[in-house]
């Protein structure tokens, strides 16, 4: 009797042992559950373009953090109580602090893991399958050495931008060229190519432009990189190209971060990738650039995020893994929907439109035209579009002939759509030729005149035609061909046979003329 009760007590304690570890057991999987799922978060803070969505993720890394501190809260009281923190108050402070600084850890080793993986490490040491020349950083170039180019040319400002130079400028350029001076080889690499000086010779531009990249010039590097970019002084070369861009994108330059953005989109010279192409428009972008922001506006519009290319078998794991995690986060709802990304095409058409560039302002009046990333706005379509149409933009001098003809953002005024799609159509713009002559052929907004509107009809049918040819899968395009020839045929039978062969030849002497000058 004694020995059973003693075993029952024996079991007893043991079964009360293996409760406790199991709950402990419990803890540290729930724990570990926890800190994994706050750890893929914070690696993912800044990964979303919105604000909403950064809020969302760094809320989800801090619940995470947060539930795990909870499951340890009766040690974390304890340490806490030693180092003399002991209302709830200052304790949840200090623990809050300590998720968030743990967060903002985690996400600093995120992006320098994930920033690794452009393409300029890799650029450098395979260029056209041979090892690169060693780039400097323009940054090291010497103080000193800039000094010296200004003071031998004098009134010519240090750069890479020269203005017309005298012949005693030119020679002093070309004597502190000739000794190794980055900036001035730069300048008279410009020189060459503008014909500013010295007789234009693009050899002899990229040539200098050369010597100056290999020092690292930034300016020279963009440069050299357009003219393997066109085949100007050197052989077409889009490697060479993109390792040139790199490397003054790499610097900061506004300009060869846009053009390298530019070959990622069309894979040249690099594979194509959607994401490296976005993130170089972004840089340019944000640097005021308005072909990078007009270039970012068109990927968000477009809706070019086909997610990101596999990294090679060398890229290390934990990189694999946190762009992976990235581009999750980059492909919730939340952050690519049709809506966002209207508004931040919105945003950076925007940014573009209101430096000048009127295919951006164009676009920008395209968005407000159809409601789409900002409210739908007929006065505020006017005012982009004639910005545009102002500096000779065809497509938005024919939109803005159609809000004249509509009455949509400005009052309803024929003469005015007629002013319009006729600056329009005399750049080739087919829809306005088409617009055109129908006004001649209603006599709206202009006089009544079978003879112009055949002219316009003919041509625009021409310019249909080539349309369809190039895409002919497009039926729309192919209906729009049919109607401006049957309208071009209904005009033609109200003209004599002589007033429709003096048509006929207008047609085609305008032709000539805007083939050997195309728009």
């Amino acid at each position: 009797m004694l020995a059973e009760e003693k075993a029952k007590e024996i079991n007893e304690v043991y079964q009360v042992l293996s409760d406790l570890q199991k709950r402990r057991l419990y803890r540290i999987a729930w724990t570990v559950v926890c800190l994994l799922w706050g750890g893929w978060f914070s690696l993912a803070v800044s990964a979303p373009d919105s604000s909403l969505g950064k809020i969302i993720v760094s809320a989800l890394a801090f619940g995470g953090f947060a539930s795990a501190a909870l499951l340890w809260s009766r040690a974390i009281n304890k340490v806490l109580s030693k180092i003399g923190i002991t209302t709830f108050a200052m304790r949840v402070t200090a623990i809050g602090c300590l998720i968030i600084c743990a967060i903002h850890a985690l996400n600093f080793v995120g992006s320098l893991a994930a920033r690794s993986s452009t393409p300029a490490t890799h650029l450098r040491t395979s260029v056209s399958g041979t090892s690169a020349p060693e780039v400097l950083n323009q940054n090291n170039a010497s103080n000193a050495s800039k000094g010296a180019v200004t003071n031998a040319v004098s009134g010519v400002t240090a750069g890479c931008h020269p203005p017309v130079l005298s012949q005693q400028q030119v020679s002093a350029l070309e004597e502190q060229a000739a000794s190794g001076d980055a900036v001035a080889q730069c300048m008279l690499g410009d020189s060459y190519d503008a014909g500013q000086g010295v007789p234009k010779a693009d050899t002899l531009a990229a040539l200098w432009w050369r010597k100056a990249a290999e020092q690292g010039n930034s300016d020279a590097q963009h440069n050299l990189g357009a003219s393997y970019y066109n085949g100007q002084g050197v052989p077409q070369d889009y490697i060479q190209a993109a390792f040139w861009f790199s490397n003054a994108a790499e610097q900061g330059l506004a300009d060869a971060q846009d053009a390298l953005g530019d070959l990622y989109d069309a894979g040249q010279g690099v594979p194509k990738d959607y994401a490296q192409a976005a993130f170089w428009y972004r840089k340019a972008a944000e640097q005021g650039d308005a072909d990078g922001q007009y270039d970012l506006g068109t990927w968000y519009e477009e809706g070019l995020n086909k997610g990101v290319l596999q990294d090679d078998a060398q890229t290390a794991f934990w990189r694999r893994k946190i762009r992976a995690w990235r581009a999750y986060i980059n492909s919730v709802d939340f952050n690519h929907s049709e809506h966002w990304r209207y508004t931040q095409a919105a945003l950076w058409y925007r940014k573009a439109a209101e430096q000048g560039n009127s295919v951006a302002q164009d676009a920008l009046g395209d968005l407000y035209y159809n409601g789409q990333g900002v409210p739908q706005d007929y006065t505020q379509a006017a005012l982009w579009y004639r910005k545009a149409a102002e500096q000779g933009n065809s497509v938005a001098q024919d939109a803005l002939g159609d809000l004249y003809y509509n009455g949509q953002g400005v009052p309803q005024d024929y003469t005015q759509a007629a002013l319009w799609y006729r600056k329009a159509a005399e750049q080739g713009d087919a829809e306005a030729q088409d617009a055109l002559g129908d006004l001649y052929n209603n006599g709206r907004g202009v006089p009544r005149d079978y003879a112009e509107a055949y002219f316009w009809y003919d041509l625009a049918a021409a310019g249909e035609n080539a349309s369809d040819e190039e895409d002919a899968s497009d039926d729309q395009d192919a209906s729009d061909s049919k109607h401006v020839a049957k309208d071009r045929d209904a005009a033609a039978s109200h003209l004599t046979p002589a007033d429709l062969f003096r048509e006929q030849g207008r047609v085609g002497k305008w032709s000539e003329e805007h083939q050997a000058k195309p728009q």
